[in-house]
C-alpha cells in the first residue's frame, strides 16, 4: 500500500514522497506487520483551523476518519486528504509542513507516533 510521506531534505525543507507500507497475508486477509508505537491520539480539528509550518517532531502516521485537510510542504506542493486517506509525516526537524482544515465537517484523525520508520 503506497501512502503519502513527508520527508525533510538536507537543507531542512519538507517535501512529499511516497511510502510503500509492506503488506502480508493472502487474498482473504491482508495486513501490515505489527509495528511498535510510542502512543496514539484521536485529534479533532474544526473547519477553518490551520497550523502554520512546523515539523512533526516524530514519525507520525495519520488516518483521516472524517473531514478534510490540505497539507502543504516547503516547495508549495499541496495534498488534499479526506476520509479514508493516510499520511506518514517524518519531517522531524527543519521547516516542517502546514495544515489547513477545509470543508464543512470537523476533521477527525487517528494519530500514531512510532519510534522508527516502518520497513
Amino acid at each position: 500500500m503506497i501512502i503519502p510521506h513527508i520527508v525533510t531534505d538536507a537543507g531542512g525543507h519538507s517535501q512529499f514522497s511516497e511510502f510503500d507500507w509492506k503488506q502480508i497475508g493472502n487474498a482473504a486477509r491482508i495486513n501490515t506487520a505489527e509495528t511498535a508505537v510510542n502512543f496514539w491520539q484521536v485529534l479533532i480539528n474544526q473547519p477553518g483551523d490551520a497550523l502554520d509550518f512546523q515539523p512533526s517532531g516524530a514519525n507520525k502516521f495519520f488516518a483521516i476518519m472524517s473531514g478534510q485537510m490540505d497539507v502543504t510542504v516547503s516547495n508549495g506542493d499541496v495534498r488534499h486528504l479526506g476520509r479514508g486517506d493516510m499520511l506518514l509525516a517524518s519531517d522531524i526537524a527543519g521547516q516542517g509542513h502546514k495544515t489547513k482544515f477545509v470543508g464543512l465537517d470537523p476533521c477527525l484523525m487517528l494519530a500514531v507516533t512510532i519510534p522508527a520508520l516502518l520497513k
